[in-house]
């Protein structure tokens, strides 16, 4: 991910493993330059990233609005390690529009800011419930894309196969591909509202391999990366997936190569049934 960063340190010594990390900010950046935050201190040429000058100040765009006092404050003093974004949905509401490429943190934004429903935030990941051994019950920042393409497609595709070919099956054939489908769903489900693993803000390094993010202000270890989509540091990070609406990490792996597999299953076995390759799956009645 490339983020608009000025990762000068030339005034700057690097914190021993047992120091407290200085809680530092940016230059303007209006001046930045482009940088690969993630690439630098990665395990190819084994360099560490370390925090910025905490004497260096962190100001607001010409523009004014965007790194507002609130909003730096909010971010500075997340407990996870998120990036710099709109403290609350509602603000989306009057920051995004619907034809932004961020158009679905603007319908979040509507969604989950009115009477009727409020949620939380961590960065751009959506929380509907968190339990009380911390568990969470959450979406990602493309949870419209899981919720109006997803699983309409999967429903879809899946009712006119079975009122097309699978109800002419008998009994035993019906349950083996009702076990498919539903499998599919709630392996999608699994993978698209569980917590992909959200690391908390590390402002010490729990072990000597691990390396500053700037962009989140905390120590991660090397198999975390932060994601600008989700808007904060994922362990274990794969990569953020659309048509799961959320990103891919370390809790939700297992469920996400589930719902891979399941995907190619279920749809071999349906266009070789509504093309008439197959008649049935040679299940004998019980």
């Amino acid at each position: 991910h490339m983020t608009e960063v000025d990762l000068s340190l030339s005034a700057a010594s690097p914190p021993s493993s047992g120091e407290s990390m200085p809680v530092s900010s940016r230059k303007n950046l209006t001046t930045a330059r482009p940088i690969d935050i993630e690439s630098v201190g990665d395990e190819a040429n084994n360099e560490e990233i370390l925090p910025v000058n905490s004497q260096q100040s962190l100001t607001g765009t010409t523009e004014g609005a965007y790194l507002d006092s609130y909003k730096v404050e909010y971010w500075r003093a997340h407990k996870y390690a998120v990036g710099l974004t709109n403290p609350t949905w509602e603000d989306e509401k009057t920051e995004s529009t619907f034809c932004d490429e961020s158009c679905c943190l603007y319908i979040t934004g509507m969604a989950c800011s009115n009477s009727c429903f409020r949620a939380g935030r961590i960065g751009n990941m959506v929380v509907l419930r968190e339990n009380s051994n911390g568990s969470k019950c959450m979406v990602g920042p493309f949870w419209p894309w899981l919720i109006f393409i997803t699983y309409p497609l999967i429903f879809g595709v899946s009712g006119v196969c079975y009122f097309k070919v699978v109800r002419k099956f008998s009994a035993p054939e019906q349950v083996f591909w009702f076990a498919l489908t539903f499998g599919l769903i709630i392996a999608l489900s699994f993978t698209g509202f569980r917590d992909p693993g959200i690391l908390l803000r590390k402002s010490e390094r729990q072990i000597q391999s691990w390396i500053w993010n700037d962009q989140a202000l905390t120590y991660r270890p090397r198999g975390a990366r932060y994601d600008s989509d989700c808007g904060c540091v994922i362990e274990g990070f794969d990569h953020t997936c659309p048509w799961t609406g959320t990103g891919i990490g370390k809790k939700n792996m297992g469920s996400f190569q589930c719902f891979v597999g399941l995907v190619f299953l279920n749809l071999i076995i349906d266009v070789m049934l509504l093309t008439g390759a197959i008649t049935s799956f040679g299940i004998g009645a019980i």
